[in-house]
């Protein structure tokens, strides 16, 4: 609370390299039949989960409507891709199974479908005491653009690190040089420009995690990358973790004192 904008920032980091680590790691290539159950969580359980949580919240815990919407499009996402024991194995290692699969993809997918209904309750909280029109925005920016915009921008940035990557002339490839910030680049670029286009930069680094795997899908190169954005990942959780145990022990330290 005391420093929310170190706070929100440091949250951001480590999710976004997640995302790209997991994006990395799906062998499967990507298509409507082949990743049918991601679409079945998404579209089937993700809005079910939303619908019986609101309930939950407005009927049982009495809660205002619009909160409990907000409670809802908070908790309804699965997100595994920041627990690596329950995701898909590295890169060709053949550890894709289909439970494993289905959690991993979601997670990467997620934050596209249950944003809108965030920015949904918090524009209902806003807008409707003052009863200005809000349906024809939420559907149009929150969903159309920031959806669009986030998807288009992560599949350019995806295709354009593969290209500098893996496909321009031999002697200024970057994969000789076995260095996997490559792939940190991809995430900072990818999450930094939807952000300034207002749109879903949590989905875009997935698109571009995607998209930059399947440009030379069997390279060892994405192996290297994965590992480093895995390391980063664990690194950047425990440095968090340690600085909220910190401030914890100084805010008991304080009120003690103080009593």
């Amino acid at each position: 609370m005391d420093y929310p904008h170190i706070t929100e920032r440091a949250t951001e980091f480590v999710v976004i390299i997640a995302l790209m680590g997991a994006g990395l790691k799906i062998d499967r290539i990507f298509g409507w039949r082949r990743w049918i159950i991601t679409w079945r969580l998404i579209f089937v359980t993700l809005p079910l989960g939303l619908v019986l949580i609101t309930l939950l919240g407005g009927v049982w815990l009495g809660l205002p409507w619009v909160i409990a919407l907000l409670l809802a499009a908070v908790l309804v996402p699965t997100d595994p891709v920041l627990a690596s024991d329950v995701q898909v194995g590295p890169p060709a290692s053949g550890e894709e199974y289909e439970v494993r699969f289905g959690l991993t993809s979601e997670a990467g997918i997620n934050d596209g479908a249950a944003f809108p209904f965030v920015h949904l309750a918090i524009t209902l909280s806003l807008l409707t005491a003052s009863g200005e029109p809000w349906l024809w925005e939420w559907l149009t920016f929150n969903i159309m653009w920031e959806i669009s915009v986030g998807i288009l921008g992560g599949y350019l940035v995806g295709r354009l690190f593969g290209w500098i990557t893996f496909h321009i002339p031999a002697e200024t490839k970057l994969v000789k040089t076995g260095d996997g910030l490559i792939a940190l680049s991809a995430t900072f670029v990818s999450y930094g420009l939807t952000e300034c286009l207002h749109s879903y930069g949590f989905l875009s680094v997935f698109v571009t995690a995607l998209t930059f795997r399947n440009s030379h899908r069997s390279h060892d190169f994405h192996e290297e990358m994965h590992d480093l954005t895995e390391q980063i990942e664990r690194l950047t959780r425990r440095c968090c973790a340690n600085w909220l145990r910190a401030e914890m022990t100084l805010s008991r330290f304080a009120f003690s004192q103080r009593l």
